[in-house]
């Protein structure tokens, strides 16, 4: 768990969870998302549920975010979610669990999501892009890899 947090903590600026840390964020400025050799590192905005306008204005900011969603963007009434998801690049993507809440609508009836479940919400948005859930996989892995900073294989 240690070898854990010492990678999140290296690799990202900052998870954000919420709407009041936009705030902090447009207080830092883009030296603060680099590593000394001049990568970038970046930020997840963590079990994401604001909309596609909120979304656009954090990419516009130049700085390397992602946006991670949970089983509530295959709830019907997500529809903010389902707006973002239709609006940002593919590359900036990633999917949770949120254990153990945010459970996708097809196992509502549980009482609480877990990893396995994962795969529903893959669908969803693999249907609501329109694409391949093989390549949508993919490239999921790929983002995740890339904003941990683990290697791909």
């Amino acid at each position: 768990m240690k070898n854990a947090i010492k990678v999140l903590c290296f690799t990202l600026a900052v998870i954000i969870v919420g709407t009041s840390a936009f705030l902090i964020y447009f207080k830092w400025d883009k030296s603060q998302f680099e590593y000394v050799d001049g990568t970038e590192k970046g930020a997840i905005f963590h079990c994401y549920s604001e909309d596609a306008p909120y979304a656009k204005k954090c990419l516009d900011a130049g700085m390397n975010v992602y946006f991670s969603f949970a089983g509530n963007l295959t709830y019907r009434n997500a529809r903010n979610l389902h707006e973002t998801v239709l609006n940002i690049p593919l590359d900036r993507i990633l999917l949770e669990t949120e254990s153990p809440f945010m459970i996708p609508a097809e196992f509502r009836e549980k009482k609480r999501t877990m990893p396995a479940y994962l795969p529903s919400t893959a669908r969803f948005l693999a249907e609501m892009l329109e694409t391949d859930l093989e390549k949508l996989s993919a490239q999921l892995w790929t983002n995740s890899c890339k904003v941990f900073n683990l290697p791909e294989e």
